[in-house]
């Protein structure tokens, strides 16, 4: 999809124009490039800005009276050279103000499109700061939901990608992290599960990892996800790892860098 066609997409996204189909191939590509999603943020605002607005344009006529009544007026007072400058541009100020009624709306019109631009403007940074909270908000739920779809396909690489996109989710739930879970304890691709036990390191401090990591041990067979489960044991200082790494030294033919790891994972553990 080019670049134009893209922005096209974009816009016809945000107006609810795309079949739902369209809207799924959008959403992931929302997910997965940051700068894409900026543009969107972007694109959004100003359309909706452009929705709220609405133009106030003053009558060109009053412009053209008031520059021609100012002209006269300068006109009349050039000869009155026996005053003061300040007194000739005073007078000749009120003297406008008060004998055409056209200068007074004109200059009311002036002070209301003033307020109205400075009102506009903060309503705008307003609007933005709303939309940006919202517009995060909806870019963690879109990665999880592409996230969780991904876990559920056939492909490996479909599923690492998944575990990556879990990186990128600022604050995961429970329903991240049991997917996590049940990816490292499931999934039939080494590489996708050991993706997924080194993802949940970032959450060691939740309960659900720590039990996670201590039932899984002895049922992994591959030694790199072995050696990434007791470093992980060893670092949340968990005693409870102790028995599962001397039943896993006692029933498994484990290689000696996995043997000697274990070994000193206990006694950092005791």
């Amino acid at each position: 999809m080019d670049n134009e066609n893209l922005k096209e997409k974009l816009v016809d996204f945000i107006e609810g124009k795309l079949s739902p189909q369209e809207e799924t191939e959008i959403q992931h590509l929302l997910a997965k490039d940051e700068e894409l999603f900026k543009e969107y943020d972007q694109l959004r605002i100003v359309l909706e800005s452009l929705d709220n607005s609405r133009e106030i344009v003053p009558d060109p006529a009053l412009s053209e009276n008031f520059y021609e009544m100012l002209s006269e007026e300068k006109t009349k007072q050039a000869s009155a050279n026996h005053l003061g400058k300040f007194s000739v541009v005073y007078n000749s100020a009120r003297s406008i103000w008060k004998n055409h009624l056209l200068v007074r709306i004109a200059a009311s019109i002036t002070i209301f499109l003033a307020g109205y631009i400075l009102d506009k403007n903060i309503q705008v940074k307003q609007i933005q700061t709303t939309e940006i909270a919202s517009l995060k908000e909806e870019l963690e739920s879109t990665k999880t939901l592409v996230m969780l779809s991904l876990l559920k396909q056939e492909s490996a690489s479909d599923r690492l990608q998944a575990v990556n996109i879990s990186y990128e989710i600022e604050e995961a739930d429970n329903q991240i992290i049991t997917a996590l879970i049940n990816t490292l304890k499931t999934d039939t691709n080494d590489n996708v599960r050991l993706a997924a036990c080194e993802a949940l390191g970032h959450y060691i401090g939740n309960p659900l990892v720590i039990n996670a990591l201590v039932a899984t041990l002895t049922q992994q067979q591959d030694p790199e996800i072995q050696l990434v489960i007791i470093a992980l044991l060893v670092k949340s200082k968990e005693k409870r790892a102790i028995p599962q790494i001397k039943t896993l030294l006692e029933t498994q033919e484990v290689i000696q860098t996995v043997r000697n790891k274990a070994n000193e994972g206990i006694g950092q553990l005791l």
